[in-house]
């Protein structure tokens, strides 16, 4: 009797909770929800004021996780970040982030999209600060190109100049052996004139001291005979 007592309890509390998960109005929720712009809000053990209170301060904006929705009693079953689970009454949760929160939000956004504007002007003012380094190294460039093409034409015109110089040179110097040639030539012909002029001295010498001689001798000649005619 008392094993039949007991599986008939056990079977009748199998039928409540059936029941109980299969009445409507009660389906089994798991999304993200928040507490509403309201200052306070307690978490009680059941659905209704007389369950004791199990957190008193849910203050707005608490992130919560929704396990279950009553809309016939207006609670909803939720569980906090610390895992502790009560009902609170659905008005003062929402699907979306209250104003602060959302402020808050706006206002990280905000900062971020200022962080990535004052970086990127500060890549801009790097670029620019680049491209006019780049514009100054392209005049200085220039300018040394400019100065490098005046020398080379210079250079170009001396080289022209020493060609000319060269030539004019080898010229000279053609001319100066041909001079030398002439005046190795005089020199022979100055010292064969010489020869001949000394040659012509020494015959007319030569004549000249023969015809004293024979001056004399005839000269001595008739001094002898007239001498010897008055002797």
């Amino acid at each position: 009797m008392q094993k039949g007592a007991a599986l008939k309890r056990l079977l009748c509390v199998a039928f409540v909770a059936g029941i109980t998960l299969t009445v409507p109005g009660t389906p089994v929720y798991a999304d993200r929800v928040y507490i509403r712009d309201t200052l306070y809000v307690p978490l009680r053990g059941g659905q209704g004021q007389e369950y004791r209170i199990l957190h008193r301060g849910l203050r707005s904006g608490t992130a919560l996780t929704r396990l279950e929705d009553n809309p016939e009693t207006g609670y909803s079953l939720v569980r906090m970040e610390d895992g502790l689970e009560g009902w609170i009454q659905t008005q003062y949760i929402s699907l979306e982030p209250v104003a602060a929160l959302k402020l808050a939000a706006t206002i990280s956004e905000r900062d971020a999209l200022k962080s990535q504007y004052d970086e990127l002007q500060a890549r801009v003012q790097q670029t620019m600060a680049v491209r006019e380094q780049l514009s100054e190294d392209n005049d200085r460039l220039a300018q040394e190109q400019a100065g490098l093409s005046r020398e080379l034409q210079r250079i170009s015109e001396l080289a022209a100049d020493t060609i000319s110089i060269d030539q004019q040179n080898q010229s000279l110097v053609s001319e100066q052996e041909d001079l030398n040639q002439q005046i190795d030539r005089l020199m022979i012909e100055t010292a064969a004139l010489e020869s001949s002029e000394n040659q012509e001295w020494f015959l007319t010498g030569g004549g000249v001291v023969l015809l004293g001689l024979l001056f004399g001798f005839l000269f001595g000649r008739k001094i002898y005979h007239r001498r010897g005619s008055g002797w």
